[in-house]
């Protein structure tokens, strides 16, 4: 294998862990609340150093120290701001096991030792840090040193002084919008980023984008960037998810037949858009008809596809290409895993819990109505009604012939196994269960935890003395 090849390999493998790594910090930021702009930044300067490298660029020295003065600041700050560099060397680790478990249905850990699992992993986290540090700053410092010695730096078409200005105006563009989505919202904080970087090659390179990207980086950010919106659109589980399930596979392929330098004929955008809403109709099917769709949708995605590796003489390409617009994307537009939960079809959106920030969905199969999530069935689909008893709180009533229980849709449990008759509230978080036994009454906890050894909800005979 020649250098060049090894640096192309190395590239792709840097863009690949630095988009992971973007994703699982931004899934867990979204989760806990406004998104930092600031640990979001370091695996996107991360992405323009590897591009600067590859080009062998003296540029590079920009995202270095920049990387560098951030990376200090992370891991040396003071116990107040010690969770930054948790957030960003070793949270991710946690979320990938997470997700991954969940998505093969397979626990790591039970739950109520989840807790134990990061206060452990945050007073030891130092092993992380220096992972982190030496693939974040230690590697492309070396490369850049290896490439000063060795004479194989290009220079680039600024001077000492617009390179520190650059330096500058990148982390006024971060600082300041992370400030904006701190005030304002997610959104302002974003396009505030978006502009500043726009009007970067304009202050600097007199407008010649060309100069600050090229065309496979152009390509690669705006494949990241078709990603971003793929996430943030389906964290909901809305039905806004459609257009980017139709129309994305559809420009993800015209954008790598752009980089290719081939000119795709028009059916064959039709057939990826075709298959692409075959795909997200499957979702409101059951059984062998969800299986037929899919199938049918991969199919048709393949002609298109294998026309490009033949013309192109890229087969190892046109096999990346089939799997990224044939499932990645699908499956990252509509939000969760269609090939689960075979036997019951999506119905809509469960948003009456408060605390569900990334949805539920509610689903229907042959014997009623269940909830499922993105990887998994968290209720049976079995009960002909539904109702969250407070939004605050995850229990829902599930209603089956005139019968109710009480079920908690984070612990996937029910509360009791018994049906009653009536379940009607009596006082604060206390509600009377109504059965032909006679009657009994449920205390929903205060403050609930989902890392709870045992249910944190009770049933009691007799109503708590403080409500009498």
């Amino acid at each position: 294998m020649n250098k060049p090849h090894l640096s192309k390999y190395m590239l792709v493998a840097d863009i690949i862990i630095c988009t992971i790594m973007f994703f699982l910090i931004l899934h867990d930021n979204v989760q806990s609340g406004v998104p930092s702009l600031f640990i979001l930044s370091f695996p996107l300067l991360r992405i323009w150093l590897g591009f600067i490298l590859y080009r062998k660029s003296n540029l590079a020295s920009v995202p270095i120290v920049l990387l560098g003065l951030m990376t200090i600041f992370a891991v040396s700050a003071t116990h107040s701001y010690r969770e930054i560099a948790f957030s960003l060397f070793t949270m991710p680790w946690v979320t990938l096991l997470m997700k991954t478990s969940a998505l093969f249905d397979v626990r790591f850990i039970e739950a109520c030792d989840f807790q134990n699992l990061l206060w452990e992993l945050y007073n030891n986290s130092l092993i992380f840090i220096i992972i982190g540090c030496i693939w974040l700053i230690g590697i492309p410092l070396a490369v850049y040193v290896y490439r000063i010695y060795k004479k194989q730096l290009r220079p680039s078409r600024i001077g000492i002084w617009k390179s520190i200005g650059l330096h500058a105006y990148i982390l006024a563009a971060i600082l300041c919008a992370a400030i904006v989505m701190k005030i304002s919202s997610i959104g302002t904080g974003v396009l505030s980023f978006a502009v500043m970087t726009l009007l970067a090659p304009a202050i600097f390179y007199r407008g010649r984008y060309n100069s600050l990207l090229r065309r496979h980086e152009i390509a690669v950010l705006l494949v990241f960037a078709m990603f971003a919106v793929c996430y943030v659109c389906s964290l909901g589980l809305e039905e806004k998810t459609v257009i980017c399930t139709c129309m994305f596979p559809a420009a993800f392929y015209f954008l790598v037949n752009w980089y290719m330098h081939r000119k795709a004929v028009a059916n064959e955008y039709v057939m990826i858009i075709v298959a692409s809403v075959i795909f997200w109709f499957a979702q409101y099917t059951t059984g062998m008809i969800r299986i037929a769709l899919l199938i049918f949708s991969f199919a048709l995605i393949m002609i298109p596809t294998v026309r490009f590796a033949d013309t192109t003489g890229k087969r190892m390409a046109g096999a990346g290409l089939y799997a990224m617009i044939a499932l990645l994307i699908p499956v990252m537009a509509i939000g969760y895993n269609p090939f689960s939960v075979l036997e019951a079809r999506r119905v809509g959106h469960f948003d009456s819990y408060s605390w569900a920030k990334n949805g539920l969905l509610a689903v229907k199969g042959e014997n009623g109505y269940g909830l499922r999530d993105r990887y998994q069935m968290i209720l049976p689909a079995e009960y002909q009604y539904i109702e969250i008893m407070l939004p605050s709180k995850p229990y829902c009533m599930v209603t089956k012939e005139g019968k109710h229980r009480i079920y908690d849709i984070e612990r996937h449990e029910l509360v009791s196994e018994e049906w009653f008759n009536d379940i009607v509230p009596c006082g604060n978080n206390i509600y009377c269960l109504k059965s032909d036994k006679g009657e009994k009454y449920l205390v929903l906890p205060m403050y609930y935890s989902h890392y709870s050894e045992e249910q944190p909800a009770t049933i009691s005979n007799e109503l708590p003395a403080k409500e009498k």
